[in-house]
Parts: C-alpha cells; structure tokens; sequence
C-alpha cells in the first residue's frame, strides 16, 4: 500500500522532524519511508510541497497512526489551532496514481480521532 504523509502550511524542518521520528520507530524500521516533493492538490497555495512516501504492508498502518499520534503530542506548539500545520495522509491505490482516501486534521485532537481511524479506514 502507498500512503502520503504531508504536513501542510510548515516548514521542511518540521517534516524533518517527523522523518526523523518515524525512522526511529523500531516496528517501521523495514518500512520505506521516501521523502519527496509532490504536486500541490488543486486549491492549494505553492508549486511543489515535501511530502513523506510510505510503501507499507495494511499490517503496520496501526503502527505507523501511533507513532502518528506520539509525534503529535510530543510537539510543544503554542500557536493558535488555525495557524499549527495539518497533518494530510492519502493512500494512493491505483497504479496510476488515484488517491482514494484522503484524511486532513490541524488540531491535535482531531488528528489524534483521525489516526485514530486510520488502520479501518485504509483496509
């Protein structure tokens, strides 16, 4: 399975950060994680944006939405909910590229209900 991780409305360092995290989770050592630049969706502002590729097998998604949710709630951010970067996760199906889950959440509590769900919403 492809999923795409972006953080969107930060910086590369932040999705840095996440990189780095993620590659330190133990049970995702095997998985690979691909740093790329991606085609903005239609309505968003910019040309390109970093994003994070995952080829991983359904069996981890519950892993990789937990360490989802440590990241998020390790990060120390005071700025206003509508000013924190959101956390945007597509699962690319197709081999032609269609997108067919497209899961989007800014304040920590709604990511956390999004990750969540994630590993049901991805089967």
């Amino acid at each position: 399975m492809q999923i795409t991780l972006r953080l969107v409305d930060a910086d590369a360092d932040e999705l840095g950060a996440l990189e780095d995290w993620l590659r330190s989770e133990r049970a995702l050592r095997r998985v690979l994680i691909r740093r790329e630049h991606a085609p903005t969706r239609p309505g968003d502002m910019g040309v390109l944006a970093d994003c994070l590729q995952f080829a991983i097998d359904v069996g981890l998604v519950g892993v990789l939405a937990q360490s989802l949710i440590d990241y998020w709630r390790s990060r120390v951010d005071s700025r206003p909910a509508e000013d924190r970067p959101a956390l945007r996760i597509e699962r690319v199906d197709a081999p032609d590229g269609t997108r067919t889950v497209t899961i989007e959440a800014r304040d920590p509590e709604a990511a956390e209900a999004v990750l969540r769900e994630l590993p049901s919403a991805f089967e």
